[in-house]
């Protein structure tokens, strides 16, 4: 892979005479020099490649390797190092330095600096290099180095690499890749491959290292292998510390010089990074790896983990106590930061320390067990939280038992109500008061996030926006980056129930950006859940289909598990709604009735209603009678009489009473229509929901028009279009077919008198995408290779088939699939041909 950031320092005849790479195994250093070597000699450079051994020691070979190398007379004694300054070579490449010792590597500098042309450019690649003149050299300016961070892959580079072999990771799996790689490219080429068998396992770090034989045999052959034996037994010690220092080291092996040992690990060319103070970091994948093969003696761990706790490394401690075995220890420790754990979202940290110790331990535990409780709901840990929420219930409900226990439910009673569908009960807990409060861990959201939440499902925007502005000062003061993302969101919500389309955008992207920053502390499903729902709606409502459907893959994205129910009704509608802009309604109408069969047992009762609604919109568009009585059946049923109490995201524009108006206006009576929703409206107007009551007023101009209420439909229609104008609505129109569009139509011979200026030109904005005949995003630019395998895809043929036809492997012919069916937003190979045909990618049949 042609890497420039490293190729230009290669490539560039500046100031530096040498250059040094110098990393371990697997940074692609070699490969680097090749393609450097390769660039100078096609640009007509007198260029020259030594590959140096053991052998290169002895003083005598070393001269004759270099005579080779440089092409000069072979006649001369290999002594006559005078002649070596006759040499034409302009660009000196010289790998695996690492083989020379000191002596040797003196040598060779000292050639370099006084016998080979001043004019002659030497590169050096090196795992490790024993000279101590490296940094007189870097001081007079005649080296330049690049080492392991130069040359670790940035994630430019390694989605890149991927796209290069073919290898099909979504964006978020590639962060996730480089999280755990940290950039090794070698780690990366092995890991790659079975990156989809890997994801779907918890902790991937520990399942690569655990099952992984490609890996592990490099670690081994490569980083390992070429260790001495002293350097390796060091090792096996120091490198499951992952990070140590010398009297750490000293302490864990209870012998031995430490400042020589620290030598031996800095020069033995090993992926380890210097840290402040005189500390080393050990990349966590071969620390994993030899903490799973060669542990060293509990005994040494133990020693270690009491030095880390007297010195305030208490976390690192507890990392020592639990490979010690010494639970008792790690717990204790444990307790004495778990606080400060859960105030800073180490949750998936939580839980892995948690998951080490015995059960019977943790029950006897409640400041452990109940951070753990927190840890399983925030990391979509469904089964095991449901044991431990089955114990606390038995243990709390027991005379005389520890209050912390009850505290622990009371904290996360309202999520969990929340997650159940049951926003009664959540909204009684978030503002109920909790007598056991400050026994309780910190919860991820705290009770003014849950409060605020509350406040905006109400209707209460100006408590709301009270509980935001003290929760926004209080989580800043505390340094709380999972507190700040949350009232990012909630700021986001309240935003757009005001119809400030860009301000709720500006904050979602704000938030965004701090969970990206915090990655660590802030889980994607704690706040991609729950924000990802209401960008959708947002992005969709806008008509920016490029920015749904980039968030319709980041909700796929996240685990099934840890979707909070609104937000995946939010997405399974979107999706069919970018399925009947692609396909048609009857496309979109089947696969949302077979979602919807899929998600009626575990999806609770809100989300069903508003996947019904759904259902019935699409059944009034197509005119299609028997369904519409069926839902009419379901929908108007004697005891609804239209519920506003409780508004959520995904119900904003179609919930609550919005799909049976819609069924009124179609069946009647049309005066109960016009109640209805003139009840609605009026509810939506007192509570500061201009999105909803602009989408109510374009509803209730349908019903006054075919009441015959001319005048009182345009005028509706008409603040409609000025608060659409205001804040960039489009689809609350464009979805409601021909009823809206002859409305809207009326509205163009008489905007001069009805409309301003900016109503005026979001009409016309309106109409021109009503009258496109294709709304959906047109495909994505396909690669010769694509077309033409899209073109046998259309001829039915098979992978087998096409890929004996095009010379390519089967798996190569998948992958090619799955590139076409993302840039073309499908899922399958009939979807594919006809998305195709309908923008112009194959022709029509």
């Amino acid at each position: 892979m042609e890497r420039e950031a490293p190729l230009r320092e290669l490539s560039a005849d500046g100031a530096f005479r040498l250059v040094l790479l110098r990393a371990p195994a697997g940074y692609g250093k070699t490969a680097l020099l090749r393609a450097a070597h390769a660039r100078r000699a096609r640009a007509g450079a007198h260029v020259a490649w030594l590959n140096l051994d053991r052998n290169d020691n002895d003083p005598a070979r070393l001269r004759r390797s270099l005579h080779a190398a440089l092409r000069v007379a072979s006649a001369h004694a290999p002594g006559n190092d005078a002649v070596l300054a006759s040499s034409s070579v302009t660009h000196l490449y010289l790998d695996a330095v690492e083989h020379l010792d000191g002596e040797a590597i003196r040598s060779l500098f000292a050639l370099i600096a006084g016998v080979l042309p001043p004019s002659m450019h030497v590169y050096l690649a090196a795992r490790a290099l024993h000279h101590d003149g490296i940094a007189t050299l870097k001081v007079a300016g005649t080296l330049v180095e690049l080492d392991m961070d130069d040359l670790q892959f940035s994630l430019a580079e390694t989605a890149s690499y991927l796209q290069q072999q073919k290898i099909d990771i979504s964006p978020d799996d590639i962060a996730i890749l480089q999280r755990v790689s940290e950039g090794w490219p070698a780690a990366i080429a092995l890991i790659a491959p079975a990156w989809k068998k890997l994801r779907r396992h918890e902790g991937v770090d520990k399942f690569i290292l655990s099952t992984l034989p490609e890996f592990n045999d490099y670690l081994q052959r490569e980083v390992l292998g070429a260790l001495d034996k002293a350097i390796r037994r060091l090792l096996a010690t120091a490198a499951p510390l992952t990070t140590f220092c010398a009297s750490l080291l000293e302490t864990a092996l209870g012998h031995g010089n430490s400042g020589q040992q620290m030598a031996l690990l800095q020069s033995a060319g090993l992926p380890l990074r210097q840290l402040p103070d005189g500390w080393l970091r050990c990349h966590p994948l071969l620390a994993g790896h030899l903490a799973l093969r060669q542990p060293a003696p509990s005994a040494m761990y133990a020693r270690a983990g009491t030095w880390l706790v007297r010195q305030g490394h208490v976390e690192q401690a507890i990392d020592c106590f639990l490979m010690a075995g010494a639970h008792a220890q790690a717990a204790d420790t444990l307790e004495s930061v778990i606080a400060a754990l859960c105030a800073g979202g180490q949750f998936e940290r939580i839980v892995h320390c948690c998951e080490q110790l015995p059960t019977a331990m943790l029950q006897q535990r409640p400041a452990l067990s109940g951070a753990l409780l927190v840890g399983l709901l925030c990391t979509a840990r469904g089964t095991e939280l449901a044991n431990w929420l089955h114990f606390y219930r038995r243990r709390s409900a027991l005379v005389g038992a520890d209050p912390r226990y009850a505290a622990s439910l009371d904290g996360i009673a309202p999520l969990l109500a929340f997650l159940a569908g049951d926003t009664d009960r959540c909204i009684a807990l978030a503002t109920g008061h909790k007598p056991h409060a400050s026994m309780a861990p910190p919860a991820p959201a705290d009770p003014r996030h849950l409060a605020a939440y509350t406040c905006l499902w109400r209707g209460e925007l100006a408590e709301a926006a009270a509980l935001l502005v003290t929760a926004r000062r209080d989580c800043a003061a505390a340094g709380s980056p999972i507190g700040m993302a949350l009232v990012g969101f909630l700021q986001a919500y309240l935003d757009a129930i005001g119809g400030n389309f860009d301000a709720a955008l500006q904050q979602l992207a704000a938030a965004d950006a701090l969970a990206q920053q915090h990655a660590e502390q802030i889980p994607p499903f704690l706040f991609h859940g729950y924000s990802v729902g209401l960008a959708l709606l947002i992005a969709y409502e806008r008509n920016r289909l490029d920015l749904v459907t980039a968030r319709l893959a980041l909700a796929r994205s996240l685990p099934a598990a840890g979707l909070p129910w609104d937000a995946h009704a939010a997405m399974l509608v979107m999706q069919a709604r970018m399925l009947a802009l692609q396909q048609g309604q009857a496309a979109a109408r089947q696969w949302l009735e077979a979602a919807c069969r899929q998600g009626r047992t575990r999806l609770p009762p809100p989300a069903r209603a508003l996947l019904e609604a759904e259902q019935s919109r699409m059944a009034l568009l197509a005119g299609n009678h028997d369904a519409i009585s069926w839902h009419a059946s379901i929908l108007l049923q004697p005891v609804w009489a239209g519920d506003e109490r409780c508004i959520l995201p995904s119900q904003e524009i179609d919930g609550a009473g919005i799909a049976q108006a819609r069924l009124l206006i179609r069946l009647g009576p049309l005066p109960a229509a016009e109640a209805l929703i003139s009840r609605l409206l009026t509810h939506a107007l007192a509570t500061g929901r201009r999105w909803r009551a602009t989408k109510l007023r374009v509803l209730l101009a349908i019903a006054l028009a075919q009441l015959g209420k001319a005048r009182e439909a345009e005028a509706e229609m008409a603040l409609a279009l000025e608060q659409a104008a205001a804040s960039g609505m489009q689809r609350l129109f464009l979805d409601e077919g021909s009823d809206a569009l002859s409305l809207l139509r009326i509205m163009r011979g008489k905007a001069r008198r009805l409309l301003s200026t900016q109503a005026a030109t979001h009409l016309d904005v309106l109409l021109r995408g009503a009258d496109t005949s294709v709304t959906a995003l047109p495909a994505a630019q396909l690669t010769p290779t694509e077309s033409t395998l899209l073109a046998l895809v259309a001829l039915g043929r098979t992978n087998g088939a096409i890929a004996k036809q095009l010379d390519l492997s089967v798996n190569t012919v998948k992958w090619h699939l799955g590139q076409i069916f993302r840039k073309l937003s499908v899922s399958n190979r009939g979807q594919a041909v006809c998305k195709a045909r309908r923008v112009g990618v194959l022709p029509m049949q």
